[in-house]
Formats: structure tokens, sequence, C-alpha cells
């Protein structure tokens, strides 16, 4: 890949080759690169000479269930954990999801890098082209066709920098994107796993650079406001230093330039509530009067935890069959983990009312399985 195509300067400019390979950036870039840990690009996956991450499956943060599949490396968020196309391999065959074993094992493909007078002139694009001769990979020159079917106007010389590239399971391609952004977004998702620990989709982080690529952003700064989710998750990926606050003047100068913030740094906050989100009162009371048709003593148990704690359906069926404790004072406590926020092991003060339905359940569940917990 050339100099031109990751759109990086030459002159008077410092090498950061962990983030940038050989190619060379202005001294700005260099300095937020030199904030980025090589160890967590390793960790995460970060090819610098592709500019392309590659996030490991088994990543607490970044990963992602794979198809059940022998060599598939295939996003598969379903709950049997088999992608479209090993389905449609089995179904081909005239099988089903419990002969999984049945199929003959994948072998994935070796990535050969493409010369430059061979590969498809989008930007971000690592592909060869249809033919000799010819000017995109098969997948833009279709993409092409339908944008000027649209658009019959269309800036082709525009839309060759700003067209989102055909990425793979897990990947996440920053071809296109201008060298500071790049810098700005790995620092980023490197603070927002180390000091918040929160969980980062591929999806979300994918559709975030494609974003990125289509404003032709110079700096996050120029994401703004746009009005979406990804808006929110990715506001705070950049902390103060990076943002340049440190300088003279400015709210946190006086930080040296490699201060850096952790998880253990910051201590816990409290749950935020969420209003606005709360059932009406009509509904919640047509609720409760049917509490006692519900025939199923755990089922109607967990609906009455969710009504006195508020907390998520999934929050509530996770909890394990210790989550009752007491506090210094002898209030009962409920245990449990916020696992969207990754939020582990929180205490939620809760009635004497609300305690004696966790301990009833958990009489039914010692006598279900009385040598199982006798043997624990």
């Amino acid at each position: 890949m050339s100099a031109a195509r990751v759109r990086v300067t030459a002159r008077g400019a410092a090498r950061c080759e962990h983030v940038f390979a050989d190619h060379r950036v202005d001294a700005e870039t260099a300095r937020w690169a030199a904030r980025i840990d090589a160890e967590f690009l390793a960790e995460v996956g970060w090819d610098p000479s592709t500019l392309v991450l590659v996030l490991p499956p088994e990543h607490p943060l970044l990963g992602r269930p794979v198809c059940r599949v022998a060599g598939c490396a295939t996003t598969a968020a379903t709950r049997e954990r088999v992608c479209f196309s090993c389905r449609r391999r089995l179904a081909d065959r005239g099988l089903d999801i419990a002969d999984l074993d049945q199929l003959r094992a994948l072998v994935p493909a070796s990535a050969e890098p493409v010369d430059e007078d061979e590969a498809c002139l989008v930007v971000a694009c690592g592909r060869t082209r249809r033919h000799a001769g010819g000017t995109y990979c098969d997948a833009h020159q279709q993409r092409l066709r339908a944008a000027r079917s649209v658009d019959p106007g269309l800036d082709e010389r525009r839309w060759r920098r700003t067209a989102a590239p055909v990425s793979g399971s897990g990947e996440v391609n920053m071809r296109g994107l201008a060298p500071m952004v790049i810098a700005q977004v790995l620092l980023g998702l490197q603070q927002r796993c180390n000091l918040t620990g929160v969980k980062t989709k591929e999806t979300d982080l994918r559709v975030f650079c494609n974003e990125l690529r289509e404003l032709q952003a110079s700096t996050l700064a120029d994401y703004g406001d746009r009005g979406n989710d990804r808006a929110g998750t990715f506001a705070a990926m950049v902390n103060a230093i990076a943002l340049g606050l440190t300088r003279p003047g400015a709210p946190a100068a006086g930080l040296g330039e490699d201060c850096s913030l952790h998880r253990d740094d910051v201590p816990a906050e409290p749950e935020p509530g969420e209003p606005g989100r709360d059932l009406p009162t009509e509904i919640m009371r047509q609720i409760c009067s049917h509490l006692p048709r519900i025939a199923s003593a755990e089922m109607r148990t967990g609906i009455e935890l969710a009504i006195d704690t508020g907390r998520r359906p999934e929050e509530i069926c996770d909890l394990p069959y210790d989550c009752l404790t007491r506090d210094d004072d002898g209030s009962p406590a409920l245990v449990y983990n916020n696992r969207k926020a990754n939020r582990l092991d929180r205490r939620l003060s809760i009635s004497e009312a609300t305690a004696t339905l966790v301990i009833s359940q958990q009489q039914r569940v010692r006598a279900a399985t009385p040598t199982h917990l006798s043997a624990s």
C-alpha cells in the first residue's frame, strides 16, 4: 500500500511503527500515536501495514460469537451459533443443525497482498480488480452502479475516497481515514477498554469508521453530534489529554503527556436512573392483579423481583444462588451483574419483602437439587 493511499505526510514527520508501520506521519499525529500502547494494539489485532483491526473473538470487551463449524470464523450471533453460509451448506446437503460434525472443516484462505496496479481504486479496498484493465473489484463495481442509479451526477472521485470497504467478520478497516483520525480512534478504543471496561461491538466500531470516512473527517471533532447511538457511544473515546486540554490555559493544563487513567483509578459510580422508562401506572396495576394467575412460582418470583428492583429481565435471570447478602447494618442487598455495561457484582438495597422472595426461591432450588448443593 502506498503512502498516498493512507494519506500520510512525509516531510518533517516522525515514525510510529506500532501504529503506522513504515509510513511517516506529521508530528502532531505522531504525538497521539505515541500514547497508544503497542501491547494493546497486538492484543486487539491491529495490523499497522494494512490499517485493519482483526478483532480476536475471545477478547472480553471486543470479542464476538463465531460460527461453531470447524475452521469458520464468521460472526454468528444467533442462538445456535451457526452462520448463514454454513446453514446454507447444511441445507445443500440435506442436513440439520444437529449434523454440524458432518460438515467439512473450512480452511481459512490466506490473504495475499495485492499489487498496486491490480488493486481496486476505492481507497479503502484491498481487493483485486475484476479484470485486467478494470477499475474496481466486483463488489465495488456493483456498488458504484447502484449509487449512480440513485445519483446520476455522482462525483466518482469523491466516491472512491469515501466508499466503505468490503469487510470480513471481525474486521474494522481504517484505510481511507486521515492518520490523525486513525490515531484518535485507536487511542480512544484503548481508553475505552482500559478506563471504563465497556464492551464495544464490532459492528458499531465498523460503522463509526465508515461514517468518519464518508465525512472525510480530519479529526474526531469533525464527527460532532450525529444524533445517533454511536455518537453517544464514542463521544467519550478520547480523554482530556487526547483532546488537547493539557495545553497551556486549558482546563487540564499541567498534566504530563504520558498521564493516563485506568479503570482501577476511577471510583465506582452508583447505577444511573432511567427516568421516563417506567411502565404506566395502569399497566403496572394490571400486571400485579394477574400475578396470582401465574402457575410457575419461579416465573412469578422473577416478575416480582423485576417489579421491586427495576432490574432488566436478563439481570434477573442471571442472578446466582447466593445473590442475597446483608449490609453492615443488617439491611438486605441484592448482588447482580450489569453485563450490558460490564459492571459486575453490583449491590442494590432491597426491602425485607423482596428479600423474602429471594429466600423462597433459594429454598425451592435447594429442595430441587439437594445432592448438588450439599456436595458443593
